[in-house]
C-alpha cells in the first residue's frame, strides 16, 4: 500500500514524484512509483494527493505524466531487475542506455506516444546501426510497452507489433544469410587438428576436445568445474555458464547433463593427474576455484572471448604448418563451428537420431524437449550416441604423455613460477625475460 510520497525539482516546471510502495513480500525490496511531472510546484502536489488515492484504493496510476525516459526507468527496476537472468539484464541496460534514452523519443510523455514515434526512431537507428541492434531495442520497447499495459500505465494495447525494425526488403536477406549452413569440419579433420594441438602441449586442448565432442557452448565450457565430472556414474553436469567473466548459474529446469563416453573420460582423468600435480608442487599458491580448465595455479586459464581468439590463431598456426608440409589447409572456422561439427558428426556420420543430438547439444526447441517432458532424467539414452567417437580416437604414438604443458608457459613451453621483487609468486617467461603483464597476454601459462 503507498505510505507518502516525495517529489523534487528537476528543471524548470519540472518534478520528479516518488511514491514508496511498501515491501515486496517476496523479494523482500522496498519498491517505488516514480513519475516526471511537468507544470508548477503546487500542481505537482495536487497530482502526488491524487496518486496517493488511487493507490489506497487499488488503483493503478492512469495517463500519468511519465515521459518514456522515466517509465523505461520504472520498467528496469520492477521488471527487467526482478523478472529477467543477469545476462539479460546487462544487455536490456546496454540498450536502454545507448541505443533508446540518447534518441528524442524518451522526450515524449508515454500516453502520448504512438506507433509513428517508434517508427521514427527506428528510421533514426537505421542509419548507423546494425539489424541486430534494431532487433534488441525493438525486443526491450515491446517487453516494456506490454508492461505499461498490464500496469495501466496506458489505456490500450500498444501497436507496436504493427512496427517492423527491420525492412522487408532487408528481411528477404537476412533470410537467404540464415540459410545458409555454417562450416564443419569431417570426423578425420577434427581428429587431425585435435592431434596437433595436444602434440604441442596446450593445455587449451581439452576444450576443443570437449567443444567437438560433446558440443558445450563456450561459457559452459569454461564454466566447468571438477564437481561437475562425475567419473564413476559417467556423465558431465551442466549448471551455468560464463558470460561476459561473470560465472552464472542456471536456473534448476536448466540444468542438463551429458554422458561421459570413455575416451574423454580418460582424457580428463589425465587433466586431473596434472592439476594434482601442480597443487603438490605450489601448496598454498594454488587456487581452490577447482576449475577444470585451469592454469598452473588452479586459476580460469583464460577468458571465454579470450578463448576464440586463441582459436584462430592456433587454427592459422596449424593451417601454416601444413601449408608448408604442401598439404591443402583446413576450412576456417569459428570456435562455435566447433560445436556444429559436433552436431554435424553425431548425426551425419554417426548416425545419431535428433532428438538425442537435440538433447546433447541442448536445443529446447529442438525434438529433445520430448524426452525432456516425458523420459526420465538420466544419460543412459546417449551412450550409444558416443560410440563413433571412441572409434575415432585411438590412441597412438603421437598422443604422448609428455605433452601435457606441465611446470611450462602453455604457449612458449618457457616459463616458471619465481619470486617477484615484492616476494609473491608469480609466472616468469623466460622466453620475453620479463613477467610483466604485457608478456602474460601472449604466454597464456605465464598469468597467475
Amino acid at each position: 500500500m503507498a505510505s507518502k510520497g516525495s517529489y523534487r525539482q528537476r528543471g524548470e516546471n519540472s518534478w520528479e514524484i516518488r511514491i514508496s510502495l511498501g515491501k515486496n513480500p517476496v523479494t523482500k525490496k522496498y519498491e517505488y512509483y516514480r513519475e516526471t511531472f511537468h507544470g508548477i510546484e503546487d500542481e505537482c502536489k495536487d497530482r502526488i494527493s491524487d496518486l496517493l488515492y488511487e493507490l489506497r484504493h487499488g488503483q493503478k496510476p492512469r495517463n500519468s505524466n511519465i515521459t518514456v525516459a522515466g517509465f523505461l526507468d520504472y520498467y528496469f527496476e520492477n521488471y527487467a531487475e526482478e523478472q529477467l537472468k543477469p545476462s539479460t539484464q546487462r544487455l536490456y541496460k546496454l540498450t536502454i542506455n545507448k541505443h533508446i534514452k540518447p534518441y528524442p523519443i524518451v522526450r515524449y510523455k508515454l500516453k502520448d506516444l504512438t506507433p509513428l514515434h517508434v517508427e521514427r526512431h527506428y528510421n533514426e537507428l537505421r542509419k548507423t546501426k546494425t539489424p541486430g541492434i534494431l532487433k534488441d531495442v525493438h525486443i526491450v520497447l515491446s517487453s516494456a510497452m506490454r508492461q505499461a499495459y498490464i500496469w495501466d500505465f496506458i489505456p490500450d494495447r500498444f501497436k507496436i507489433d504493427k512496427v517492423k525494425p527491420i525492412p522487408a526488403k532487408e528481411q528477404q536477406i537476412l533470410k537467404k544469410r540464415a540459410k545458409k549452413k555454417r562450416k564443419t569440419w569431417n570426423p578425420q579433420q577434427v581428429l587431425e587438428f585435435l592431434e596437433w594441438v595436444r602434440s604441442r602441449g596446450l593445455r587449451r586442448y581439452f576444450i576443443y576436445l570437449i567443444a567437438s565432442t560433446i558440443g558445450l557452448r563456450r561459457g559452459e565450457n569454461m564454466a566447468l568445474k571438477w564437481s561437475n565430472i562425475h567419473f564413476e556414474k559417467q556423465y558431465i553436469s551442466l549448471e551455468g555458464s560464463i558470460t561476459e567473466n561473470r560465472y552464472e548459474e542456471y536456473l534448476k529446469e536448466d540444468y542438463r547433463n551429458v554422458f561421459l563416453f570413455p575416451f574423454l573420460k580418460e582424457e580428463l582423468r589425465v587433466l586431473y593427474a596434472l592439476q594434482e600435480e601442480d597443487k603438490e608442487q605450489y601448496g598454498d599458491l594454488y587456487s581452490t576455484d577447482d576449475w577444470v580448465h585451469a592454469d598452473q595455479l588452479g586459476g580460469l586459464l583464460m577468458r571465454p572471448d579470450t578463448l576464440s581468439h586463441k582459436f584462430q590463431g592456433d587454427l592459422k598456426e596449424f593451417n601454416l604448418e601444413r601449408t608448408t608440409n604442401n598439404l591443402e589447409p583446413y576450412p576456417r572456422i569459428t570456435f562455435h563451428d566447433l560445436r556444429h561439427t559436433c552436431g554435424s558428426l553425431l548425426y551425419n556420420y554417426f548416425g545419431v537420431t535428433l532428438d538425442v543430438v537435440a538433447e546433447i547439444l541442448g536445443h529446447k526447441s529442438g525434438p529433445g524437449f520430448l524426452r525432456e517432458t516425458y523420459i526420465a532424467d538420466d544419460v543412459s539414452v546417449q551412450k550409444d550416441a558416443f560410440h563413433g567417437f571412441d572409434n575415432l580416437f585411438v590412441a597412438s604414438d603421437e598422443w604422448t604423455e609428455a605433452t601435457k604443458g606441465r611446470n611450462m608457459c602453455s604457449e612458449c613451453n618457457l616459463s616458471e613460477i619465481r619470486e617477484s621483487n615484492n616476494h609473491s609468486a608469480i609466472r616468469y617467461c623466460i622466453k620475453h625475460n620479463n613477467w610483466c603483464r604485457s608478456v602474460a597476454r601472449n604466454c597464456e601459462g605465464a598469468v597467475q
